[in-house]
């Protein structure tokens, strides 16, 4: 009687743990008040509602993210046509100026700041656009440097230097240059996120063995051992909350692996860097 007693009174809270679940919430921690089979039964109802809220954020977030990649691509191009303008008026302006006018220096400041701002544009507008379904070759160099175009400006005002040091007869790569491009850019993005008061963001890359290989290295806050062989799930983040919705290295993670690569991370702690390593093959079988 007493066992036929305890099990109704599990079906009970399996039943309402489903009914919250339905509702769409969160049953309460009432479920893990069991040890036996039942018991896990409830924390498994528990942890797929938790990764239903998680998940349910994380796609309105990258939903947002979807609108705001439209609207910058758009305000991009309108952007363009007037900058196009302002750099062919600058150079007019220059070739009418001799070497020693007074003048001449501060006009080839516009222009290369209006070279610059045409380059952010032009790699703004090429990683808002849908991306290639083939692969194709790209130069990994150029696919890093359009990156560090976009996140320039974000270092600089974070204090964080850029130690750039790549191979200079590396061989082309054949991948999706937009994806690959997302993944650095996930990196960088996480790099900035790691030094908020400043440090240095160093970029190596390099031919090894018919794979090349790129390391991306910070000396931010460092990961915890713990945490380490769980960077690349889905929705796990080590950031604040509101702040990473642990989907940009999951994402990174699958863009590498369908390229036949392999990325890992490393640290040796809190307060230690981090650093990301990828490698992936020069050839496609």
């Amino acid at each position: 009687v007493i066992w036929l007693r305890d099990l109704k009174r599990a079906f009970a809270l399996v039943e309402e743990a489903l009914g919250r679940l339905g509702r769409g919430e969160i049953p309460d921690d009432r479920v893990f008040s069991r040890k036996d089979e039942m018991g896990r039964v409830l924390a498994a109802i528990a942890h797929v509602a938790k990764t239903s809220r998680s998940m349910q954020s994380a796609m309105m977030h990258w939903d947002r993210l979807a609108v705001m990649g439209q609207l910058a691509g758009g305000v991009a191009h309108e952007i363009n046509n007037p900058l196009v303008g302002v750099l062919g008026q600058a150079d007019l302006l220059r070739s009418r100026l001799n070497a020693n006018h007074p003048a001449r220096l501060h006009v080839d400041k516009i222009v290369e700041a209006a070279q610059r701002c045409r380059k952010i544009v032009r790699n703004l507008l090429d990683f808002a656009r849908p991306r290639e379904a083939e692969f194709a070759e790209a130069s990994l160099a150029g696919i890093i440097d359009s990156v560090l175009d976009m996140t320039g400006s974000d270092f600089e005002k974070a204090g964080i230097r850029v130690e750039r040091s790549l191979a200079e007869d590396l061989p082309a790569l054949v991948c999706r240059s937009a994806d690959l491009a997302e993944v650095f850019l996930n990196l960088f993005v996480n790099a900035r996120d790691a030094m908020p008061h400043g440090g240095i963001l160093y970029i190596r890359a390099f031919e090894e063995q018919a794979h090349l290989r790129v390391e991306i290295e910070d000396t931010g806050a460092g990961i915890l051992p713990e945490d380490l062989g769980h960077l690349f799930e889905t929705f796990f983040t080590t950031k604040e909350f509101g702040k990473g919705t642990g989907l940009g290295l999951a994402v990174s993670f699958g863009i590498v692996h369908n390229h036949g690569g392999r990325i890992k991370a490393e640290s040796e702690g809190l307060g230690k860097g981090a650093k990301f390593t990828i490698v992936l093959p020069i050839k496609r079988d």
